[in-house]
């Protein structure tokens, strides 16, 4: 049985992706290892260059939520494959919320 090439997912929460983006430009070890890398990054903050060095970064593609506006950073972007709308889960957190529920609840159940 032939396995498919392995996938490397960098996940960051959007605080500084040096490291994430260090390892996708390092095509050498991304050879050897026979790997897609593809990041995922829950609050797409781009400031400064980020933009450029994830379109220079050997990613396959990369994830954001849409806990910030995306819609300029998707058009600069070519890497920036989807754009998830996280909208229907803070929604049901403040209303979990404000009725004494539990929040940890939604890891389990995905109102969606």
């Amino acid at each position: 049985m032939t396995w498919p090439t392995p996938v490397a997912l960098l996940c960051s929460r959007g605080r500084s992706y040096k490291g994430n983006i260090y390892f996708a430009k390092n095509k050498k070890l991304r050879r050897r290892l026979k790997l897609f890398v593809y990041a995922i990054l829950t609050h797409g903050i781009f400031s400064g260059s980020a933009i450029s060095r994830i379109n220079n970064a050997c990613f396959e593609g990369v994830v954001v939520t849409n806990t910030i506006p995306q819609d300029g950073h998707m058009r600069d972007c070519p890497k920036l494959v989807q754009c998830i709308d996280v909208s229907i889960m803070f929604a049901e957190a403040v209303r979990g919320t404000h009725n004494g529920e539990s929040v940890s609840y939604l890891f389990s159940n995905v109102p969606y």
